[in-house]
């Protein structure tokens, strides 16, 4: 579906994606782990077709990604990070902001039309909301306005969607609760790609059966979520002995002595 071939992005000198090549294919379910600076989130700014690569091509279903108008794109591509939660007015309420993105709007002031309202509530109700339609956004849990940001980029059925460290900040419980909404999710959307960006070894449980490591702007490794997640691997992208342990079909990391 996405693929990129030799992709590098270079800022004033310093190289921040080198040689990249990956097939993101519908259906997958990919993790992108790697430390802070590793450059994952510029690696998804190329995916989701905001940042042009100084070299190499990105390439939709056989068509450049930048020939594809940005609407589009936009339409294809959803993301979720916390840069748009911090735009968003603690008054309105998740319908209004769900709703917003059907007409590529932050919100939707006053009343909204009838079936962009039904849209966002089935949308709300699918991350687990259904009890919190109308709720002011200030007002709800960090982890509740997480799932908010969720609906919002489902709302428009995607294709692709892009998560960009979307559990920074929350409790266990509330991580647990996201990450099980994401499960839900691909169960009921089996052909919907995913790609979440996350520098937490222990978030990647089996919903992911892929993964990809990323260190110095660099693939360090990718592929099935079981062969690419070793111990050596794992010691030499974070920069720091470890022994890697796995519960429940969910690995962590412990200092190794």
């Amino acid at each position: 579906m996405l693929e990129l071939k030799h992709v590098g992005v270079s800022r004033r000198g310093r190289t921040l994606l080198a040689d990249i090549n990956w097939l993101v294919e519908r259906g997958s379910a990919w993790a992108v782990l790697g430390p802070n600076g590793a450059g994952k989130t510029t690696l998804l700014e190329v995916i989701g077709g905001e940042l042009h690569p100084s070299s190499g091509t990105v390439v939709w279903e056989g068509t450049p990604l930048f020939r594809i108008p940005l609407a589009e794109r936009r339409r294809k591509i959803a993301w979720v990070s916390s840069a748009l939660g911090s735009r968003l007015y603690p008054g309105d309420s998740p319908v209004e902001i769900v709703a917003g993105a059907l007409f590529a709007a932050t919100t939707l002031y006053g009343r909204v039309p009838e079936k962009a309202a039904r849209q966002a509530e089935e949308a709300l109700a699918g991350v687990g909301l259904a009890s919190r339609l109308h709720v002011p956004y200030g007002e709800l849990s960090l982890g509740e306005q997480k799932k908010v940001l969720l609906a919002r980029a489902l709302v428009r059925a995607p294709e692709l969607l892009v998560l960009d460290e979307a559990t920074e900040g929350l409790d266990f419980a509330a991580r647990e609760a996201f990450l099980a909404a994401l499960r839900d999710l691909r169960s009921a959307h089996p052909s919907l790609a995913i790609v979440f960006v996350t520098h937490r070894l222990e978030e990647l449980g089996a919903i992911f059966d892929s993964v990809l490591l990323l260190g110095n702007g660099r693939i360090r490794a990718q592929g099935p979520r079981g062969d690419v997640l070793r111990e050596e691997v794992l010691a030499d992208l974070f920069g720091a002995p470890l022994e890697l342990r796995w519960w429940n079909d969910r690995p962590y990391a412990v200092p190794r002595a």
